[in-house]
């Protein structure tokens, strides 16, 4: 069995959802700037952990907020993956190969990949 270790962390408990989507606006050079954004929001309800401009047309924020929402999960797998040995692989690969499909599904969700 792998060692586990329960530091709390500093930061807002997951899981973080992408949250209402709204308007901001921006100051530059003289202009104001309207942008589309999202907040990402905490487990507990904890509004706008992060907010993020959504409105590109590349789809590159909405991607940025997709990998925000996923940080807690990705945190926690990789946490993990950190508490194997390679004593604990052999008593318990079953355990192990569990943990690794649990990161790669986290990273697919994180790069967009299950949607």
């Amino acid at each position: 069995m792998k060692p586990t270790t329960t530091k709390q962390p500093g930061h807002t408990p997951g899981p973080w959802k992408i949250g209402r989507e709204d308007y901001a606006y921006f100051e530059h050079g003289g202009n104001t700037i309207k942008c589309q954004t999202c907040g990402i929001d905490g487990a507990n309800g904890d509004a706008d952990i992060a907010r993020v401009v959504i409105g590109d047309p590349s789809g590159e924020g909405r991607a940025n907020a997709t990998l925000i929402e996923s940080a807690p999960d990705l945190l926690e797998a990789l946490q993990s993956l950190c508490g194997w040995s390679d004593e604990a692989v052999e008593s318990d690969p079953q355990g192990f190969e569990t943990d690794i499909a649990n990161a790669q599904a986290i990273i697919t969700k994180a790069t967009g990949g299950d949607k």
